[in-house]
């Protein structure tokens, strides 16, 4: 009977430990699913800011384009064309 009971003893600490390793893995899960959920809005943030200094961007160079020679001035017309373009396009969108 002592095998019997030896082994009913082994399994019921095999259990116990079972259970405290999903415990200690769920807890980790939720500490990486948190820090995912920051990383995404990090990342969000981020595609915000490069968002907006590529806009800025292409108004500095509308603005160089703009205020460099008279050779240059086709430049800026392509760009003004463009830029009306967009906005056409946004427009168009909008009344959809």
């Amino acid at each position: 009977m002592d095998g019997v009971n030896g082994l009913v003893i082994r399994i019921e600490e095999g259990v116990k430990q079972l259970k405290a390793d999903l415990r200690s893995s769920n807890q980790e899960l939720k500490l990486k699913e948190s820090e995912i959920i920051e990383l995404k809005k990090n990342l969000a943030f981020r595609e915000e800011q490069l968002d907006s200094l590529q806009k800025e961007h292409e108004a500095l160079k509308v603005a160089v384009a703009m205020g460099t020679a008279e050779g240059s001035s086709t430049d800026a017309k392509k760009k003004i064309n463009e830029l009306v373009r967009e906005i056409d396009k946004c427009m168009a969108l909008l009344n959809a």
